[in-house]
């Protein structure tokens, strides 16, 4: 009963805020059309066997463990799932924030605007998620120290490796998430629930059989799994919707070698800080040295990117120009 009532609430309430902002949108039942209704159901279906493999790759591991490894496992690898998981959310609410500026494009037809509208994308997901990750995966073990301080320092190593098996897979889908969107803007699901759903499947056969046969034990739930979603997300993602879109399959790789260089070269100097905060001088000064190096070839291949295209910076100020240029023009 009270959900039938909120429900019923949300709709007089929509239904107000409609007539609000968008008085001149009128109701027409001449308008209705079984040929659409039967393309959003299709679509409908193939979004809930998307969430299925989901589960698969995914909602298994806490079961699987339990079953085969006991409650004591699944509880460091519960712990271990917890930040991680936080940090997928955190990587879909941005990645949805694109979703309605592709829909209007792709509406429109504008294949060109939309192609680049998907590179900004990437780069933006690469920009705002760089650091999170690099700074975890770096600083994880005192995280966990300090958040389960009951755990001894060898469960503490455990859910320190669990975590950053489970964030390698982040690494890949953080560029490509974006990406994804594109299936479900231009309705072409199909081929990409199937391919998730035959990595599920895959995923948790693999598991079961490197438990029994293998000493990883719960290493191997975590890492399959991230192993699969990693490749579906640099081998498929960008080549399907490379093929949506008829542009060279290779379009959206660069902005993603682009960003793994990004987040080496963070990582490097998180891990220093890391090393400058817990270690004696003496033993950092290799690290600073190499540290030196790398930011000589980061400043190489920046200057080398600036020579081709604008810098990122200079794209957000042309952006904020046009925009408001247009208010002006109002």
């Amino acid at each position: 009963m009270a959900s039938l009532a909120s429900g019923i609430f949300l709709l007089l309430t929509n239904i107000k805020v409609k007539n609000k902002i968008l008085p001149e949108v009128k109701m027409n039942f001449n308008l209705f059309s079984f040929k659409l209704v039967k393309v959003l159901i299709s679509a409908g279906i193939w979004s809930s066997i998307g969430y299925l493999s989901t589960a698969l790759n995914r909602g298994l591991d806490l079961l699987i463990c339990n079953l085969t490894l006991g409650a004591g496992l699944m509880g460091l690898l519960s712990i271990a799932n917890t930040v991680p998981h936080c940090i997928d959310n955190l990587i879909t609410t941005i990645a949805n924030i694109f979703t309605p500026r592709f829909t209007i494009l792709y509406a429109k037809d504008n294949t060109d605007l939309l192609v680049e509208e998907t590179k900004f994308s990437s780069k933006i997901m690469s920009f705002l998620m760089t650091a999170p990750l690099a700074g975890f995966i770096a600083f994880g073990n005192k995280f966990y120290t300090l958040w389960q301080p009951t755990k001894s320092p060898d469960e503490i190593t455990i859910i320190q490796i669990l975590s950053v098996l489970v964030c390698i897979s982040y690494l890949f889908t953080c560029h490509t998430r974006t990406l994804s969107s594109l299936f479900t803007v231009c309705n072409k699901l199909k081929a990409s629930v199937l391919i998730s759903l035959v990595c599920g499947v895959l995923t948790v056969i693999i598991v079961l059989l490197l438990i029994h046969f293998t000493p990883l034990g719960v290493y191997a739930i975590a890492g399959v799994s991230s192993v699969f979603i990693g490749l579906k997300a640099i081998v498929f993602v960008p080549l399907y919707a490379a093929h949506i879109l008829k542009i060279k399959l290779t379009t959206y790789y660069r902005s993603i070698f682009r960003g793994w260089f990004c987040f080496c070269c963070c990582y490097h100097h998180v891990h220093l800080y890391q090393q400058l905060c817990t270690r004696k001088q003496l033993d950092v000064i290799p690290s600073s040295l190499c540290s030196k190096r790398t930011g000589r070839i980061c400043r190489f291949r920046s200057a080398h990117f600036l020579k081709k295209k604008n810098s990122f910076l200079s794209r957000i100020k042309l952006r904020r120009s046009l925009r408001k240029a247009k208010l002006l023009s109002f």
